[in-house]
C-alpha cells in the first residue's frame, strides 16, 4: 500500500511540476504576495502599526487559498475523467483513497513550497534593505514561524474542498468556480453567524459557533505566536471528512 501511494504521489507531483500551468500559477502567487509584504513594508515606514510587516502575509492568507487553491486542484480529477485516465487507473490493483491521497499530498507539498518561496520576501528584506543592523521585527522570525504553521494546518481543508469539487465533474472550470465559492463561504462563515446574532434577539448562541469559525481570529493568533488547538481540530477533522467523501466520489464515478 504505502509503495503504491509513493508510486501515485511522485507520478502526479512530475505532473504538476511538467505543468507549464503551475509556473504561471506560482509567478501570480509570488507577485502577489510581494506586494503584499511591500504595501505591508510601506505602511510600517509611513504610520505606525500594532502588527508587523511579516504578519501581514498571514492576516491575508485567505487570498491565496480562496484564488490558488481552485486552480491547484480543478484539474486533479475532472481532467482524468474527461480524458477517461481515471477509470484505467482504478482497474489496476490501487485504490480510490491511495489515489486521492496521492493528488492531496501533491497539491499540499506544491501548495506549501509556495508558502516557502513567499516567506523569501522578509527575508530579502531584513538582509539586503537594512544590512547587518536590521531590526529584528522587520522580519519578525517568530511571526512567521507561527504563521506559517496556521498555513500549514488549514490547507488541508481547503485543498480536500478542491478535491472534492473537481471529483463532482468533468468540467476544470466549474470545479474551480465551485471550489472557489465553498473556500469562500468557509472563510466568511463566521460573518454571517455574527451578523444573524447581531440582528435577532433569538440567535445570540450563534456567537460561540462564529468564534470558531472565526479563521482570521485564529491566522492572527498563530502569526502573533499565540497557538490554539481549537483550529487544528477545526481543519484537520475538515479535511479528513472532505477526502474521505472524495474517495466516495471517486470510487462511485470510476
Amino acid at each position: 500500500m504505502t509503495r503504491r501511494f509513493l508510486t501515485l504521489f511522485f507520478h502526479e507531483l512530475r505532473l504538476q511540476l511538467v505543468s507549464p500551468a503551475t509556473y504561471v500559477i506560482a509567478t501570480i502567487f509570488l507577485a502577489i504576495m510581494g506586494s503584499i509584504h511591500w504595501m505591508a513594508l510601506w505602511g510600517a515606514a509611513s504610520d505606525t502599526q500594532d502588527w508587523l510587516p511579516s504578519e501581514n502575509l498571514f492576516r491575508l492568507h485567505w487570498v491565496p487559498a480562496l484564488f490558488f487553491i481552485p486552480m491547484l486542484t480543478m484539474g486533479s480529477f475532472a481532467e482524468e475523467r474527461r480524458m477517461g485516465t481515471l477509470a484505467a487507473l482504478l482497474t489496476t490493483p490501487v485504490g480510490p483513497h491511495a489515489v486521492t491521497l496521492s493528488k492531496f499530498a501533491a497539491a499540499y507539498l506544491l501548495y506549501m513550497g509556495l508558502w516557502a518561496l513567499a516567506l523569501v520576501f522578509p527575508f530579502l528584506t531584513h538582509f539586503t534593505l537594512v544590512g547587518a543592523a536590521a531590526d529584528p521585527r522587520v522580519l519578525g522570525a517568530s511571526s512567521l514561524i507561527g504563521g506559517l504553521a496556521f498555513v500549514a494546518s488549514s490547507a488541508p481543508l481547503y485543498i480536500g474542498v478542491g478535491l472534492l469539487c473537481s471529483a463532482l465533474t468533468r468540467s476544470m472550470l466549474v470545479a474551480g468556480i465551485t471550489s472557489f465559492v465553498i473556500i469562500l463561504a468557509l472563510l466568511s462563515a463566521n460573518k454571517g453567524l455574527f451578523w444573524l446574532a447581531d440582528t435577532h434577539e433569538t440567535l445570540r448562541w450563534l456567537y460561540a459557533p462564529a468564534e470558531l469559525l472565526n479563521v482570521g481570529k485564529y491566522a492572527e493568533d498563530f502569526a502573533r505566536g499565540v497557538v490554539d488547538t481549537r483550529p487544528l481540530l477545526h481543519f484537520g477533522s475538515g479535511a479528513i471528512l472532505t477526502l474521505g467523501v472524495t474517495a466516495l466520489v471517486v470510487e462511485s464515478k470510476a
